[in-house]
């Protein structure tokens, strides 16, 4: 193979291995710019989960506050029937705490 063969192929592998790496280096780019965007993505769904959580904290305490105002008895029961919560006038009403127990029908 003549020095001019060998500088020709030499050229080639260069320039090939040049335009590869050029092409590594814009991916890594790409892959950079849709990490940020989904790290933001990311901030702004806790940031909107947060608020969910402080909204619902906020509207429980209400919900407490009113309950513990109430002067008649109330309670709370979750789908199987037993007490969840009671305000100290139905605590009072019955003479027992109520919390956790079966109401019967």
């Amino acid at each position: 193979m003549s020095a001019l063969a060998i500088q020709n192929t030499l050229c080639h592998a260069f320039d090939t291995f040049s335009s590869a790496s050029q092409q590594l280096v814009d991916s890594h780019e790409i892959l950079q710019q849709q990490l940020h965007q989904l790290k933001n993505q990311f901030t702004e769904v806790d940031r909107q989960r947060l608020q969910e959580i402080a909204d619902k904290a906020q509207l429980s305490d209400r919900f407490d506050h009113l309950l513990e105002a109430l002067p008649t008895g109330v309670v709370v029961l979750d789908q199987k029937g037993r007490v969840q919560q009671s305000n100290i006038a139905a605590d009072e009403l019955l003479g027992t705490a109520l919390l956790g127990q079966f109401w019967l029908h």
